[in-house]
């Protein structure tokens, strides 16, 4: 795998890809379609759990809301005495078993179940009168399960980034999968330069009147064939097909 970085002047769209890949070895624990907005949400609110930006009772609700996986909203939350009832409101028989119950259910069910739970969840959590006791144990057994299913939060935080390059430039770009290519801001009256000679607008070995060519405003000109992407503060153009 080519070793890629976001702030590099030439990137290549299945180089990305292979870097997402990579990022989600040891990761397993997140959704398959997660989003970049998802993935940074979960990790802003893990963040302010831990820095005290969050009350305990918002960065509870926060988790809870933002679990997507019946497994791991019942180990977050196994300290909530009502999480049973929670789950006979979205509708499982009286002691089945919860995965086995959930799996059953089609991907539309699955959402609304999980919708229902979580509801009821955070219902419960406005309503308790040990909402405080509760939110200060959740901040201990959440801290143990994430420190359970990551050993790098800035893994993490690098493929949000990726993600989110990927949500925008596919929306401009359908050459994507078989390879695109995204050019920094910084390099791009270069990369122009380079783009005229390999298509034969002028020669590589540039002599007069070629090497008196103003590429700045060149590069502008051709702008109008690309889109303009933002992610972490560095700027890309993407062809648009």
């Amino acid at each position: 795998m080519k070793d890629i970085s976001i702030t590099d002047d030439v990137l290549d769209s299945r180089d990305v890809e292979a870097r997402i890949d990579f990022l989600r070895i040891g990761n397993d624990f997140l959704p398959e379609d997660v989003t970049a907005d998802e993935l940074r949400k979960w990790l802003n609110s893990e963040i302010a759990f831990g820095d005290g930006d969050e009350s305990a009772g918002d960065a509870a609700v926060t988790h809870i809301r933002g679990t997507k996986d019946l497994d791991d909203l019942e180990t977050m939350c196994e300290s909530i005495g009502f999480f049973s009832d929670a789950l006979h409101m979205a509708g499982a028989p009286d002691d089945a078993d919860a995965a086995e119950w959930f799996e059953g259910l089609s991907e539309a069910e699955q959402r609304g179940a999980l919708g229902i739970i979580q509801k009821y969840i955070i219902d419960g959590l406005n309503t308790d009168p040990d909402r405080i006791a509760f939110c200060e144990q959740f901040d201990v057994e959440y801290q143990r399960w994430f420190d359970g299913v990551t050993d790098d939060v800035d893994e993490l935080e690098e493929l949000a980034d990726w993600l989110d390059l990927r949500e925008q430039a596919e929306a401009y770009n359908m050459e994507w999968g078989r390879g695109a290519a995204l050019i920094s801001a910084d390099h791009w009256a270069t990369y122009c330069q380079e783009l005229a000679e390999d298509i034969g607008a002028i020669p590589k070995d540039v002599t007069w009147p070629c090497n008196h060519i103003d590429w700045e405003a060149a590069a502008e000109e051709l702008k109008s064939d690309y889109t303009e992407l933002e992610v972490a503060g560095q700027s890309f153009w993407i062809r648009n097909t």
